[in-house]
């Protein structure tokens, strides 16, 4: 099955709408031993002798994940718009002082 590709933002931010949507969304789940347990009837951990506490991950995290899937991931040498969007590279034949034809891409006249 071929990688379907998307179009995101290189970073994560509350500007672009990533900190509402994701803050919250993901938490890591830790088992405890039970201390109040003494054989007797437990209302923390319903004598299963543990208990779950479940622990969000924090923004910071996320961002360093994302930040790190970007790094690893994004596809090199694709061009934006100020606002981000992709666009192709514009290559122009110009002619030098001597009359020949060379390759200028945009940013490097």
């Amino acid at each position: 099955m071929a990688d379907k590709k998307v179009w995101m933002p290189e970073a994560l931010t509350a500007e672009n709408g990533a900190k509402k949507l994701l803050i919250g969304e993901f938490h890591e789940v830790i088992e405890s031993e039970c201390t109040g347990c003494n054989g007797d009837a437990c209302d923390v951990c319903e004598y299963r002798g543990y208990f779950e506490t479940k622990i969000p991950i924090s923004w910071t995290t996320i961002k360093a994940i994302y930040a790190k899937a970007v790094e690893h991931l994004s596809a090199k040498g694709v061009y934006t718009d100020s606002l981000g969007n992709p666009i192709t590279p514009q290559i122009n034949l110009v002619a030098d002082i001597e009359g020949e034809e060379h390759e200028n891409r945009r940013g490097e006249e």
